[in-house]
């Protein structure tokens, strides 16, 4: 949420290294709170998240 608030208000990038981070963030506390209650839809969902994300942190870093 607070990547989306970001974009929205023109203070961060989607290229940039904290955006890619924040989602990574937010989807590994959303897995977190998966192992209270387990979801496998949900699990695999975030999963992708987390590698999107690698891979948007990765071409951030490149781009330093």
């Amino acid at each position: 949420m607070l990547c989306y608030l970001g974009l929205q208000l023109e203070r961060m990038r989607s290229t940039d290294l904290s955006y890619s981070l924040l989602n990574a963030v937010g989807a590994v506390l959303i897995l977190i709170s998966l192992t209270e209650r387990f979801n496998l839809s949900a699990v695999i969902i975030e999963i992708f998240w987390i590698a999107i994300s690698v891979i948007g942190i990765a071409k951030a870093l490149r781009s330093r």
